[in-house]
C-alpha cells in the first residue's frame, strides 16, 4: 500500500480503541539508588513519630501560578448554564505559592509570592519560626530536594546572628531527588489546585484572596493525615528501588577483590602462600583455608592482626587469588 488516508487511520483507531497520543507524567524515581533509599526511609521515619507539640512536623512544598486575564467580560451563570468565557486570554506572570502543612494536626498555611528565590524560601522559614511555632524547641521539617530549600538560604537573607538563630530551629528531613511525592504538602497543593485555583486567576492581590479563603475553609474542617506507608512496606513494594547486595568482582591493577562471602565464616587458621617460592608461611596450625592474596586483602583475616603485621611478611601482591574451603577450590 503506497498511501493511506487520515479517515482509514481514524476509523481504524476507533475500531480498535487504540489511542496512542495519551501520556501520563510522573515523577520516575531511579532503580538500584541507595542515596534515594536514604532518604525514603529517612522520612518515613520521621511520619511514624507521634505528634508531640514541642516538635512539629511540617511539611513545605511549593508551586508556580501562571495569572491570566480576561480579554472580554465573561456571562455570569444561571441555573442549568454554567459561567462562560471567551477563549482569549492576557497572560500576566507567573507566581509562586508556598504551602506549610501540619498533617498530624490537619493544619496548612499557604502564602503567595512574586517570585521563588533563595531569599522567598528563607522569610517563609523565619515566619513559621516566629509567627507559625514561637513556642517549639525545634520543628522538623519536610521540604523537597531543590537548590532554594536549604539552610544556606537563610544566610543569604538574614544576618549571620539571626540565620544561625533560625537554622538552629530546625531539623530537616529532604525528601530523595526524584521522590518528591514522599512529601506530604503535595497532597494539599492536589486540593489546592483542583478547589481553587483550576481557574483564571487576574493578579497577585486576588490570588492571595482566594487562598486564604481555601485556607480558611480547610483548616476549619480539618482533615489530618496519618502516614501508614512504613519502611517495612518500603522494602517490599519498592524492592526495585533498593540496591542489591550480591558478590560483585571488580579488578584494579590486576588484583581481584575478595568481597564477603559465606564462605570466610568457617575459616579459622590462614595461610599464605608465595607462588614465585615453594616456601609456606605458616601462621597458625594446619590451614584450613589456602588463600593468595596480599598483605592489604589479607589484614582484615587475621585474628588481632593488622596490616603491619601482615605486611611484614613481605609478600607481593598476586595478581590470582584462590579461596580453597575444604576440597573444594573457588576461583575469584
Amino acid at each position: 500500500m503506497e498511501a493511506i488516508s487520515y479517515q482509514t487511520v481514524r476509523r481504524a483507531l476507533n475500531k480498535d480503541e487504540l489511542k496512542p497520543w495519551p501520556k501520563n507524567q510522573w515523577c520516575i524515581p531511579p532503580e538500584a539508588s541507595g542515596a534515594f533509599v536514604w532518604r525514603l526511609e529517612d522520612v518515613l521515619d520521621v511520619y511514624t513519630r507521634p505528634y508531640y507539640p514541642r516538635f512539629p512536623q511540617v511539611c513545605l512544598d511549593e508551586v508556580s501560578k501562571q495569572l491570566l486575564r480576561e480579554t472580554r467580560p465573561a456571562f455570569p451563570g444561571a441555573p442549568g448554564r454554567p459561567r462562560r468565557v471567551d477563549h482569549e486570554y492576557e497572560r500576566a506572570g507567573v507566581v509562586n505559592l508556598f504551602l506549610c502543612c501540619e498533617p498530624l494536626r490537619g493544619r496548612r498555611r499557604v502564602s503567595a509570592t512574586e517570585r521563588r528565590t533563595k531569599v522567598d524560601w528563607a522569610h517563609e522559614i523565619q515566619e513559621l519560626v516566629e509567627v507559625r511555632y514561637p513556642d517549639a524547641e525545634r520543628i522538623v521539617l519536610v521540604p523537597d530536594n531543590l537548590n532554594t530549600d536549604s539552610t544556606a538560604s537563610l544566610y543569604d537573607a538574614f544576618p549571620p546572628e539571626e540565620a544561625k538563630r533560625l537554622a538552629a530551629k530546625l531539623e530537616i528531613h529532604y525528601t530523595p531527588k526524584h521522590g518528591s511525592w514522599l512529601n506530604m504538602a503535595e497532597i494539599e497543593l492536589s486540593v489546592l489546585s483542583r478547589q481553587c485555583l483550576d481557574r483564571r486567576v487576574p493578579d497577585l492581590a486576588t490570588l492571595t484572596t482566594e487562598v486564604a479563603a481555601w485556607q480558611a475553609r480547610r483548616n476549619a474542617a480539618g482533615g489530618a493525615i496519618h502516614s501508614r506507608f512504613t519502611n517495612a512496606d518500603s522494602r517490599i513494594k519498592l524492592k526495585r528501588l533498593y540496591p542489591s547486595i550480591e558478590e560483585k568482582r571488580s579488578t584494579r591493577s590486576g588484583v581481584s577483590s575478595l568481597h564477603r562471602r559465606a564462605q570466610w565464616e568457617p575459616v579459622r587458621q590462614v595461610a599464605v602462600y608465595e607462588n614465585r617460592t615453594e616456601g609456606l608461611v605458616s601462621l597458625g596450625q594446619p590451614p584450613q583455608a589456602l588463600v593468595m592474596v596480599g598483605p592489604a586483602i589479607l589484614a582484615p583475616l587475621l585474628t588481632g592482626g593488622s596490616r603491619a603485621r601482615a605486611e611484614s611478611a613481605a609478600m607481593p601482591v598476586i595478581a590470582d587469588c584462590v579461596l580453597a574451603v575444604g576440597h573444594q577450590r573457588l576461583f575469584l
